[in-house]
């Protein structure tokens, strides 16, 4: 425990401070930001809120709490507020491994199109779950925590959408059959 300024205990920073909290967790946030449905225009601003608020409220941070589910609980509330500026919610941009085949680079283009016209059609409780537990590889317990929603309603949200997605799914292949047949 350290004591700050006004004589309040704070928590021992992350080992590796800020910059470390900041090199760690950069790319996730931005990504996060992403799939929250913050507009591209807006992103940068955003990252840099986050981090801004993060360095302000370091103490703050439990050492056994996930730096991840924190820094994306901080994410959450800067993004709904730069989420209000622009009420149209932009795709997730997904983009191909930089050393794919030229077809690999179509299929997979057809498939983040696919993803990306689900995701939009999510509202945005189960478009978070989604994100972060299965783009992100969040735990559950982890997105529980960092969206202070209750561990139960996470799965809940989890499962329903899992459903969804893979009813897309089959109604994706089966009109691929369909146009292979033609």
């Amino acid at each position: 425990m350290t004591t700050s300024p006004g004589g309040a205990r704070a928590a021992k920073p992350p080992q590796g401070g800020f910059e470390g909290l900041f090199g760690a967790h950069h790319d996730f946030i931005r990504r996060s930001a992403l799939a929250l449905g913050v507009p591209a225009r807006f992103v940068d601003d955003v990252v840099q809120d986050v981090f801004i608020v993060a360095l302000r409220k370091l103490g703050d941070l439990d050492p056994g709490a996930s730096a991840r589910g924190w820094l994306y609980g901080i994410l959450r509330n800067v993004a709904r507020r730069a989420k209000a500026k622009d009420a149209r919610t932009p795709p997730l941009h997904l983009a191909p491994p930089p050393d794919a085949a030229p077809d690999e680079v179509l299929d997979w283009r057809r498939a983040a199109s696919v993803v990306e016209t689900f995701l939009a059609g999510l509202d945005d409780e189960k478009r978070e779950v989604f994100v972060l537990c299965e783009l992100e590889g969040m735990s559950a317990p982890e997105v529980a925590a960092a969206t202070q929603t209750k561990l139960n309603t996470v799965y809940s949200r989890l499962r329903t959408v899992r459903a969804l997605f893979d009813k897309t799914i089959a109604r994706e292949e089966a009109r691929r059959r369909r146009k292979e047949l033609r």
